[in-house]
């Protein structure tokens, strides 16, 4: 009996040592601070009819992750929804694009062209269908005669312009009155040829 008994105080030593001494745990209970007490959720009702506002039952329980799980399923659907819209706002953009590049490139092609023969509406298969078809209907450019442009020589317009100013102004400034003497001197003629 004195050997069991030797065993288990040697047991209380061991954990008497790991758990620190009395003091070190009455210190750490005083030095932490208590904000609530601890409620096990999972305890059972006590018999005499405690507090049940407090803690939720299970049927509320249910309800509330019910009520969660139905927003999260439309969140979702509404998001799904939304991204559908803007792919096929993103896909339609985009094939827009791909006609106005075709019509840009080749002149041959018009609106009533691309809406009439034009079966694609990917932007790879626009362009190679567009390719295609400036094969099969290209543009004659012979028959286009461009006039060449006239460029004037500048010796010409020099002389062109002492010849019309000879006293070497380009541009005289219109003097005050000079409107007045025109009108004066077409009334003058009127009269005389009367």
């Amino acid at each position: 009996m004195a050997s069991q008994d030797n065993e288990v105080e040697s047991e209380k030593d061991k954990t008497v040592g790991q758990a620190g001494t009395v003091e070190d745990s009455v210190k750490d209970a005083q030095t932490t601070p208590v904000d609530e007490p601890a409620v096990e959720h999972d305890a059972p009702a006590d018999e005499k009819g405690s507090d049940d506002s407090s803690k939720p039952s299970d049927n509320d329980e249910l309800a509330k992750w019910k009520a969660m799980s139905r927003k999260n399923e439309d969140r979702a659907s509404a998001n799904y929804k939304a991204f559908q819209s803007a792919d096929a706002e993103l896909k339609a953009a985009k094939t827009q694009i791909a006609r106005l590049e075709a019509k840009a490139k080749y002149p041959q092609i018009t609106d009533a062209v691309l809406s009439d023969l034009c079966p694609a509406t990917e932007p790879e298969a626009i362009a190679s269908w567009a390719e295609k078809y400036a094969a099969y209907n290209p543009i004659d450019t012979s028959k286009v005669e461009r006039k060449p442009q006239q460029t004037e020589d500048a010796l010409a317009r020099k002389v062109a312009m002492q010849a019309e100013f000879p006293s070497g102004t380009s541009h005289p400034k219109r003097q005050p009155g000079d409107a007045y003497k025109r009108v004066m001197e077409r009334q003058k003629a009127r009269k005389r040829s009367k």
